[in-house]
């Protein structure tokens, strides 16, 4: 049993390695699907979090965006919304605001409300997160063109083909740079932009990155 395998050593660390544990087996569960284990995890973490840290901790507002993220993928949009604005918050609170667990939690939030056609507070997000990486110079990073990307991705679903295809554009410059032309993200920032280009009806152009994408 892994998490019998898994807490077993408990006793040998420290209380926060045994919560972060906790946590980790509640991420595992939830990604394989087992929502039983996933509750009972989860709340065992937030449990020991939220009386050995409080609930103003960053420790605390970790959990609550991976309650977030679950209720996202169970079509439970408004919990989940609740779970990331409480942890921007905690985030803003305890930690400078250009903290990377801050960005990522509001990049969650533009996800959903994406996922929810509410394109307007999507883009709020997406852009405030792009403001404050530029602010940290990370214009090069790859969470930089993650944001980008889920920029350009509601800006295609908008039909504004223009504004997606230079997001992509940026996008496919740093994935060269950082992780090279042969790997599967890069192939994908292709295929995307080569469908803007179909969208467009510049068929020359989006058959030569179709085909540079696939080979």
């Amino acid at each position: 049993n892994i998490s019998k395998t898994l807490l077993s050593s408990a006793g040998r660390i420290e209380s926060q390695a045994y919560e972060n544990l906790n946590h980790q087996l509640a991420i595992y569960y939830q990604n394989t699907g087992n929502e039983n284990l996933y509750e009972e995890y989860i709340e065992k973490a937030r449990s020991m979090v939220e009386r050995k840290l409080g609930k103003q901790h960053p420790e605390y507002a970790n959990i609550l965006r991976t309650k977030g993220n679950y209720y996202r993928r169970m079509g439970r949009f408004n919990l989940a919304e609740l779970e990331f604005r409480d942890a921007t918050e905690i985030y803003l609170n305890a930690e400078p605001q250009n903290s990377i667990y801050y960005i990522s939690t509001i990049k969650n939030l533009g996800s959903l409300f994406n996922a929810i056609g509410n394109r307007l507070d999507a883009e709020k997000q997406f852009i405030k997160a792009k403001n404050i990486l530029e602010s940290k110079k990370m214009i090069y990073e790859i969470d930089y063109a993650i944001i980008l990307e889920s920029l350009a991705h509601l800006y295609y679903n908008q039909k504004k083909y223009k504004d997606s295809e230079q997001l992509l554009l940026q996008v496919l410059n740093i994935r060269k740079t950082s992780q090279g032309n042969t790997n599967k993200d890069y192939a994908e920032c292709l295929n995307k932009l080569a469908n803007i280009y179909l969208m467009q009806e510049n068929y020359i152009k989006s058959e030569i990155l179709f085909k540079e994408a696939i080979s």
